[in-house]
């Protein structure tokens, strides 16, 4: 048995043990390593001795924070299990701390009428919409027989409740209009009554890279293109096909009905994706000349290739139903007092994520599809945050001098943010109280990364003389707080500062695990996020006790601290062909790169100001500061999609 040294708790080893076992972000992992190992003595440095040397408060929010991100929760995505798991979770705490629910609740009566209690609930539900899901699906394919579903077959999300039983065309890489006036199909081509066999990506070389565009695949190789391309001739069905020999890691695995869905409306016909091994099975027995699906990837190569494949046919069979989404914001209040009582001060955070990857929101492309996404960052150590902040601010309130006036504090957990704002934008449509009532919001999003004791506090120009007001606070903090003035921004304060609030917006700014399902909380400065808190507490005790209310500024002005590096976006542009500004080239690694903007992007918005040409877009982003996190909204292959970009630094 080894030697037990004891611990100091203030010596040199735990100064050195804190940010390896509490995952302060000093260093950024390899996350291209195979392993990222440190070997500890863990009998003489226990992590329980750790962490009981720590401040109460940071022991509180590692509890939640491991929680929060941990696989139970599911990437908290709305219409997930997890989702609803994590808003149980954070209505426990609030009223664990004894704060009141925020919202009214509806039941029925016995005779079928609706009975309102008002604050009865911490849950504020709304849905979003419908989405389908897969009910059951069937295929077989002439003398093969029966595929297994999810083996050799997987239905796509493109799929209509639909059945066909008809023979097959090959149809190539189903491209309308490519590079060098390569077309699939002709003009006169008719699918009409058959099944079309569709490869994946693009003409390719013989090292299956494309042709087109060296070290990755050009916008013709998007699959809602092809599909729609294929359906308007008339197809009866669609099988896609991962091209032989293609250099993709997506070349052996099969999608499923949540990982490759249209942008817009589903079509009318059966979509499903057939592995290589069984479609060239199906090649091989259907093709009068015998030949492989590697023979006919090579024609498709080189031009044209709509090949019927005999008379066979093959059936398929996809059920599909509809169900709705539904999330919920979580609300609690601490009641104020006197005077100031009916006025709130709002403290936010979103809980929800990106769950397994699907659909918009992954910055991990294929490899991200179907994977866990944690989230610890964005936003579990904002939730944390606010968790830890309700339960700090209902003890100092406790201690307030008798018959002092305060305003009344509304922690708001949001849902959906991801999706486009959508819980905070929910909440300012259906306040519990006017919105006159509401004196101020402040945001924690994404505070679980503090590097070198710096922050990005957003709003800062909200409202007139609120900088100067904040400074007192900020000095004593130890935080290197950086100000920018817009109230606007990427997250749910901006809901309320376009309902005429005042904002403070608490960020710690990107990196690379953003949205990646590398967000794992162990990668989270505990120490530096709790610090993170208590300056947004300290504001809004202040805010919550101070006689005047802020006044909205709808024109924040720049706040300048020190001189700020002009932004870079890292990319190569020019004039769209209508209107916008079409992307030729991304630098590798660089802003737009890591923020997810690809070459033939155009981009259309830019914040909040629609963009015309390539000198107006010049021009505002050398309005920007490197650091700034700007909205951009693009067109890609016909959709618009909203991406978030921290501008970076020549």
């Amino acid at each position: 048995m080894p030697t037990r040294r004891p611990l100091h708790l203030r010596s040199a080893v735990l100064a050195a043990l804190v940010p390896l076992c509490l995952g302060v972000a000093y260093a950024q992992p390899d996350a291209s390593a195979a392993t990222n190992t440190i070997t500890l003595d863990l009998d003489n440095a226990p992590v329980a001795t750790l962490l009981q040397a720590l401040d109460q408060d940071v022991r509180t929010y590692d509890s939640h924070i491991t929680t929060l991100a941990g696989p139970y929760f599911e990437g908290r995505a709305p219409g997930l299990a997890g989702n609803r798991r994590a808003a149980d979770y954070i209505a426990f705490w609030f009223e664990h701390f004894g704060l009141q629910p925020a919202f009214d609740s509806t039941t029925t009566a016995s005779e079928g009428s609706t009975v309102l209690t008002p604050r009865d609930s911490y849950f504020q539900p709304f849905d979003l919409g419908s989405e389908a899901v897969l009910e059951s699906a069937a295929m077989s394919a002439g003398p093969i027989g029966d595929l297994r579903q999810g083996r050799d077959f997987a239905p796509l999300g493109f799929s209509a409740t639909s059945s066909v039983d008809a023979p097959i065309t090959f149809v190539g890489y189903a491209i309308e209009s490519g590079r060098n006036g390569y077309a699939s199909f002709d003009d006169d081509t008719d699918l009409t009554g058959r099944i079309a066999m569709v490869l994946r990506f693009e003409p390719m070389d013989e090292d299956g890279r494309s042709l087109w565009l060296p070290g990755g695949w050009s916008p013709n190789a998007g699959l809602e293109a092809k599909f729609r391309a294929v359906a308007r001739r008339g197809a009866a069905g669609i099988i896609l096909v991962n091209p032989p020999g293609a250099d993709d890691e997506r070349i052996g695995r099969l999608e499923t009905f949540q990982s490759i869905r249209p942008f817009g409306v589903a079509l009318d016909i059966p979509v499903v994706q057939v592995t290589p091994s069984r479609a060239d099975e199906i090649v091989r027995q259907y093709d009068r000349e015998g030949r492989s699906l590697l023979d006919l990837r090579r024609l498709a190569d080189a031009g044209p290739a709509v090949i019927d494949l005999g008379k066979q046919t093959v059936a398929i069979d996809v059920r599909v139903a509809s169900r709705l989404i539904e999330t919920q914001n979580v609300g609690a209040i601490l009641p104020g007092r006197g005077d100031l009582a009916d006025e709130f001060i709002v403290i936010g955070a979103h809980y929800d994520h990106v769950g397994f990857g699907y659909g918009a929101g992954s910055r991990a492309g294929a490899a991200g599809i179907g994977v866990l996404h944690p989230g610890a960052d964005d936003n579990a150590s904002g939730t944390s945050g606010l968790l830890l902040a309700a339960q700090m601010l209902a003890e100092r309130y406790e201690q307030l001098p008798e018959g002092a006036p305060a305003r009344s504090i509304l922690f708001l957990a949001f849902s959906a943010e991801e999706l486009g704002l959508i819980g905070s934008r929910y909440y300012t449509d259906n306040p519990i109280v006017p919105m006159e009532q509401h004196a101020f919001m402040l945001n924690m999003d994404m505070i679980g990364r503090l590097r070198e004791h710096a922050m990005e506090l957003g709003g800062v120009a909200t409202a007139p003389g609120l900088w100067e007001w904040l400074e007192p606070m900020i000095e004593p903090s130890g935080i290197d707080v950086r100000p920018t003035p817009s109230g606007y921004g990427p997250s749910d304060h901006a809901n309320f500062y376009r309902a005429g609030m005042p904002v403070l917006f608490f960020f710690t700014m990107l990196h690379d695990e953003y949205h990646m399902p590398t967000d794992f909380s162990w990668t989270i400065n505990r120490v530096g996020a709790v610090r993170v808190v208590r300056l947004c507490v300290n504001i809004a005790e202040a805010l919550a006790t101070r006689p005047e209310r802020f006044r909205h500024s709808s024109t924040p002005s720049r706040i300048v601290q020190r001189p700020q590096a002009r932004a870079y976006l890292g990319v190569m542009a020019d004039d769209a062909p209508a209107t916008g500004v079409l992307l030729g080239s991304v630098v590798e690694d660089g802003p737009a790169d890591r923020a997810g903007l690809r070459e033939g992007d155009i981009i259309l918005r830019w914040n909040d100001t629609d963009v015309e040409d390539l000198g107006q877009w010049r021009a505002l982003l050398g309005q920007q500061r490197a650091g700034d996190v700007v909205t951009i909204l693009i067109e890609r292959d016909g959709q618009e999609v909203e991406l978030a970009c921290m501008l970076g630094e020549r």
